[in-house]
């Protein structure tokens, strides 16, 4: 058991955040942490978000989905 629990570590320890990122599939996005009032097709609460090559940079996109899994603050 004791060899199995080092295992796991060693192998957890190799991984890499860039390797892991490589292995992803989709658009990278970052979230902001408030929402804004929008109007879309209602009035409601969106994400500010960044995209892509536009990650670190001051401009801001609305995003009018919900994102699964997260509530509006």
């Amino acid at each position: 058991m004791k060899k199995l629990i080092i295992f796991i570590a060693i192998l957890i320890q190799t991984c890499t955040d860039k390797e892991m990122e490589e292995n992803l599939i989709g658009t990278k996005i970052r979230v902001n942490y408030y929402t804004e009032s929008c109007t879309g097709v209602i009035i409601q609460k969106c994400y500010l978000i960044q995209e892509g090559e536009a990650i670190g940079g001051n401009g801001w996109q609305l995003l009018y989905d919900p994102i699964e899994g997260f509530d509006y603050v």
